[in-house]
C-alpha cells in the first residue's frame, strides 16, 4: 500500500471547509472507499443508520486557514518548538517545522486533503492513499491522537484520562464565537476535528472533509 501524501497550504485564507460526520450525499463514495479499502485488508464499512451522539462543537464549517493554523500548532509543539499564534498565513506558508512534518507523511492531521477525503474508526499508524484516484484515507483514532497530543500548546485543558470536559468544551466554543482569543481559529479546528472524532469512533461512520 502506497503511504505518499503531499498537501500544500493555500496561498491565501479561503473560506469553505465543512466537516461531516454520517454524511449521506457521500453514500455511494463511501461504499465505493469500502470496497478499496477491503482489497487493501482494511475492514470498514459505513453504517446504515447514523445515529451520532450529540457534538460540542459550535461551528463545523470553518476558513481553510483555521485547519492550516492548527497543523502549524501541531507540527511546532511535535518538533518541542514555542507555539506562538499565527498573525499572518505567511507565517504557515513559510514554517519550515511544518513542511518537515508533512513530509514524513505520518501525520493523520497534517497529510490529509483539505478539500476532499476521509477519516473512518479503523485504528491505524499513518494516513493511507488507496486507489487509482489515490484516495487520502486517516484514522479517526490516529486524528484524536494528535489532537489530544497538542491540545496543551493551545491553551486546551483536557482531563488526566485526556478526555475533554463539558466545561472546557463550552469554555473554547465560547472563545471561538466571542474570537476573544490568540489561538481562535486553532481552537475553530480543533473542537469541530475533535467532536468529529468522537462521532466517528461511537457510530462507525466516516469524518467527510468538503470543500
Amino acid at each position: 500500500m502506497s503511504f505518499l501524501l503531499s498537501v500544500e497550504p493555500a496561498r491565501v485564507p479561503r473560506m469553505g471547509l465543512a466537516i461531516e460526520v454520517g454524511d449521506e450525499d457521500s453514500r455511494e463514495e463511501l461504499d465505493q472507499l469500502a470496497i478499496l479499502l477491503r482489497e487493501e485488508g482494511v475492514e470498514w464499512q459505513q453504517p446504515e443508520a447514523c445515529v451520532l451522539p450529540p457534538g460540542r462543537a459550535t461551528m463545523t464549517s470553518m476558513p481553510y486557514s483555521a485547519l492550516y493554523c492548527l497543523q502549524r500548532a501541531y507540527a511546532r509543539y511535535n518538533a518541542g518548538l514555542p507555539v506562538t499564534p499565527v498573525s499572518d498565513m505567511a507565517e504557515v506558508e513559510e514554517d519550515e517545522v511544518v513542511a518537515a512534518e508533512r513530509e514524513m507523511f505520518e501525520s493523520h492531521l497534517i497529510y490529509h486533503s483539505d478539500v476532499d477525503g476521509y477519516y473512518i474508526p479503523v485504528d491505524f499508524d499513518i494516513p493511507e492513499l488507496i486507489g487509482d484516484d489515490y484516495e487520502r484515507v486517516g484514522s479517526s483514532q490516529g486524528l484524536l491522537a494528535e489532537l489530544r497530543h497538542c491540545a496543551p500548546a493551545i491553551g486546551i485543558r483536557l482531563e488526566p484520562d485526556l478526555s475533554l470536559s463539558d466545561t472546557e468544551a463550552k469554555r473554547i466554543d465560547e472563545l471561538i464565537q466571542a474570537d476573544s482569543g490568540e489561538f481562535t481559529y486553532e481552537w475553530m479546528a480543533w473542537l469541530a476535528l475533535h467532536e468529529a472524532c468522537l462521532q466517528s469512533i461511537d457510530s462507525g461512520h466516516a469524518i467527510v472533509f468538503i470543500g
